[in-house]
């Protein structure tokens, strides 16, 4: 529990400027939370992630806000806020709410916003007497009452509430909470690669360097830049998940019929049999008795070893000869268009490799938008893309619309050289085709899905230690980042073309070199 007694106090303190002043509006989130509006700032209380803040930002708001929502508009909303405060030795927070009723009398309101976890509710009260909760207890298991009409009784807890992390801290330096207390500020404790793992009101020195403390001017914008960053991340791994099952079911379903194709293309393989067929019962008529089932011939396409024929007893010789003619036919058919549909299957699950090795290195919310949205494109995920138009894409495409352009592709440099990498195959496109120069030098792993790395020349001669670079940065980007001796092809940008209809990041090109790096 980060936010224990003392951070919530320190954190009630910068809510106090709320006091004196009108509730606007009152909505609830999309991930449930509870909004007030107040002036150009919003108090966000959110329930399932336990917590109170103050904030700026945009907050998305449900279409339909719930019978709760209602009833605080109901009972708060044109009130002013007269005083906000902190339960004593407990993590409740109390907010008091004036406001005239239809017969202009003022009366008054207590919000009482209890930041237990899992067990956290919000409890409107008049007079000590519960008017509604965001959950009421069950009076069958609980002996605490929380129900319409109920006095409010706040739960039994006899503990200063210090969260693990202060107690560990606390036995760490051997010292009593006031010394901590001296150095108080909002603090995040974070792993080396920035990935945010607690949060409190004091710098924390048990682990050494194996954690770094990130420091906020405010409680209410660490808890803003927490809990962001971990519903981005839940939405991220949410979204991820998805994606990644829907790319691992599209997967399997091409490989199917890619198995069922070729078995296909087997059995039409042997349609050289059926003309055979044909021609012998043509040369063997006059001995053919209609009626029989079967006929044995000399065969002399195989130096008259003797096969035996089936007939249909119900057609005349010269009609069984001509089904074996007309078989015949349709398998060469069947050969030429199941050659094509395999191509097909071939160049889709190509595709989508490259798409699940895309998800593999994207880590934020907007890179999993990008790649639902090529998705969307390629009419793989249902549902309509953001830039769809009516006109068919000169470069292809299942629903016509047009390619998502990247506001700003991934960029490194290396002396003095810049290189632009593709996080998914819309980027990939984007950067090959439009944003780089012909004499751009282009790089991609060999047979292996991964980013298009784009070193911009603007004219000079490339260094070999640039294209060792860049030859790593796309071995890094690709399937094969945890294997050594990747082979990375590279060319100029004026030999890599898009074939008409060619899936998102899908090019071939030529006269180009080859590389083997480790990534």
């Amino acid at each position: 529990m980060p936010l224990d007694n003392i951070f919530l106090e320190k954190l009630v303190f910068e809510l106090k400027e709320f006091q004196g002043l009108y509730i606007d509006k009152i909505s609830m989130g999309l991930s449930g939370e509870i909004i007030f509006f107040i002036k150009r700032k919003k108090l966000v209380i959110s329930l399932p992630l336990s917590f109170i803040t103050v904030t700026e930002e945009k907050i998305e708001s449900a279409e339909i806000p719930g019978n709760f929502c209602m009833l605080l508009r109901k009972y708060l909303q044109g009130g002013k806020i007269e005083k906000t405060e902190k339960m004593p030795l407990d993590r409740i927070v109390k907010i008091t709410v004036l406001k005239r009723d239809d017969l202009f009398e003022i009366k008054s309101y207590d919000i009482f916003i209890e930041l237990f976890g899992s067990k956290s509710n919000f409890i409107l009260t008049k007079d000590n007497k519960i008017i509604d909760s965001f959950f009421r207890s069950d009076l069958e298991t609980q002996t605490r009452i929380i129900a319409p009409g109920a006095i409010y009784t706040p739960p039994e807890n006899t503990s200063l509430g210090y969260s693990p992390l202060i107690n560990r801290e606390l036995e760490f330096r051997n010292c009593k909470i006031e010394e901590l207390l001296k150095n108080a500020k909002p603090t995040v404790l974070a792993d080396r690669n920035g990935n945010y793992k607690d949060f409190t009101f004091t710098e924390i020195k048990q682990y050494g360097n194996l954690y770094n403390n990130i420091y906020f001017k405010s409680y209410a914008e660490l808890i803003n830049n927490y809990f962001s960053t971990l519903v981005n991340k839940r939405k991220n791994q949410n979204l991820s998940g998805e994606l990644k099952k829907t790319v691992k079911n599209a997967i399997s379903r091409t490989e199917k019929k890619l198995i069922l194709r070729k078995k296909d293309l087997a059995n039409a393989e042997k349609s050289e049999d059926l003309r055979i067929c044909g021609e012998l019962i043509k040369a063997n008529i006059y001995k053919i008795k209609k009626g029989e089932s079967f006929i044995l011939a000399e065969n002399y396409y195989n130096n008259n070893k003797e096969i035996k024929i089936k007939l249909n007893p119900a057609k005349s010789p010269q009609e069984n000869a001509a089904k074996y003619f007309k078989d015949y036919k349709k398998s060469c058919n069947a050969v030429k268009t199941l050659a094509g549909l395999i191509e097909e299957c071939e160049k889709e699950l190509e595709y989508l490799y490259s798409v699940n090795e895309e998800l593999t290195r994207a880590h934020t919310v907007s890179d999993m938008n990008a790649i639902k949205e090529e998705l969307r494109f390629c009419g793989i995920l249902k549902g309509k893309n953001r830039n769809q138009n009516n006109k068919s894409n000169k470069n292809g495409g299942k629903n016509g619309s047009k390619r998502k352009i990247a506001e700003k592709i991934k960029e490194e440099e290396y002396l003095g050289f810049k290189i632009l990498i593709g996080r998914n195959n819309l980027e990939n496109d984007q950067l090959t085709l439009k944003k780089a120069d012909k004499q751009d030098i282009w790089f991609h792993t060999k047979n292996i899905p991964g980013s298009h790395v784009v070193i911009v020349t603007n004219g000079k001669e490339v260094p070999n230690d640039v294209i060792m670079f860049a030859a790593r940065i796309a071995a890094k980007n690709s399937a094969a980042k945890l294997s050594s001796g990747v082979a990375v092809d590279y060319t100029k940008i004026k030999n890599v073309k898009k074939p008409a209809g060619a899936k998102p990041g899908m090019v071939i090109y030529k006269t180009n070199k080859t590389v083997f790096v480790t990534p």
